[in-house]
């Protein structure tokens, strides 16, 4: 737990460093504004399930910060939950700090706007992998709750207190409601660390259904 701790504060001094230099960059928005976007084909839209996990590289510099220095498996610095919705649409709950965005925590966003905050093939989709058919209607519902109740984000990534969430601390309550699975344990133990991804690479659970990342690689 001690290199756990460490980690915390290290991801806490990384963001409040990022959001003063947001705050006092000049001409930064325009700079992003012109960078390549993520997009989705017409194959890849039909590959997606509601309840599947999406991650990106967002744009900016604490994104940047925790693609470069949080050590993580997959080049990655956010995440939600896919939905869609009965008139076909698809839209991603995820939890944002207020310094980011409008509404502070649990939130919805039509996906083309959370493509459109994402570095081009940056986007990788996961997919709990359970013999319960329904378990991806279950994974929806239990964001949809915490959505509803209105989840603050955790600005202080204390991932001890359920009170309020970043990304990664969502999908790990959102899959104990869900499944009653603790997913950063492995045969009873604890394996991975809740703010970090590499949770999301364990194929005992997660199937990969898009990676964008090996185009950027090519």
């Amino acid at each position: 737990m001690k290199k756990y701790s460490i980690l915390a504060i290290a991801v806490v001094v990384i963001a409040l460093l990022a959001y003063v230099l947001v705050r006092n960059a000049r001409g930064t928005s325009s700079y992003y504004a012109q960078q390549p976007v993520a997009v989705f084909t017409p194959y890849e839209y039909a590959q997606l399930r509601t309840g599947d996990v999406i991650m990106r590289h967002g744009f900016g510099l604490i994104s940047n910060a925790i693609v470069k220095y949080s050590h993580d498996s997959l080049p990655v610095s956010h995440c939600g939950i896919l939905v869609q919705h009965a008139d076909s649409t698809w839209w991603v709950i995820h939890t944002v700090s207020n310094s980011l965005a409008r509404v502070d925590g649990m939130q919805q966003d039509a996906l083309p706007k959370f493509l459109a905050e994402s570095h081009k093939n940056s986007i990788i989709v996961q997919r709990y992998m359970s013999s319960d058919t329904l378990s991806g209607v279950r994974i929806a519902q239990a964001a949809t709750y915490y959505l509803r109740n209105g989840i603050p984000f955790d600005d202080s990534f204390n991932e001890h207190d359920s009170s309020e969430f970043f990304c990664t601390e969502m999908l790990y309550y959102v899959f104990k409601r869900a499944c009653n699975d603790n997913i950063l344990q492995v045969n009873g133990r604890e394996k991975y660390n809740m703010m970090q991804f590499a949770m999301l690479t364990d194929t005992t659970r997660f199937a990969t259904i898009i990676n964008q990342t090996i185009n950027a690689l090519r």
